[in-house]
């Protein structure tokens, strides 16, 4: 791993967090953030995570709104923008 660089941090933050280890994926992301914090793949991660793992959808509404301004016409735009409007949904929700 290049410590310089976010990419093995984020992606091997992933492949935990699939493995079943989302706290522990989400360290690494963090640490892939750390190094680059427009590095749109480690905020979808963490937002995805912090949406669906640690139902958190206020925590995860900034990172899939960086994602989108990183990364707008991206193959995962879609999909992201969906999770934006879910997390968003589920906020509202929480308030009421």
């Amino acid at each position: 791993i290049d410590p310089t660089r976010p990419e093995p941090f984020a992606y091997t933050g992933w492949v935990i967090r699939l493995q079943g280890f989302p706290e522990q994926g989400i360290q690494l992301i963090d640490k892939a953030i750390a190094l680059d914090a427009g590095y749109s793949d480690a905020r979808f991660f963490r937002g995805l995570i912090l949406l669906r793992d640690q139902q958190d959808p206020e925590a995860a509404i900034p990172d899939l709104q960086q994602y989108l301004v990183s990364a707008p016409d991206s193959p995962l735009a879609a999909q992201v923008r969906q999770l934006l409007a879910e997390a968003v949904a589920a906020k509202d929700q929480e308030k009421k």
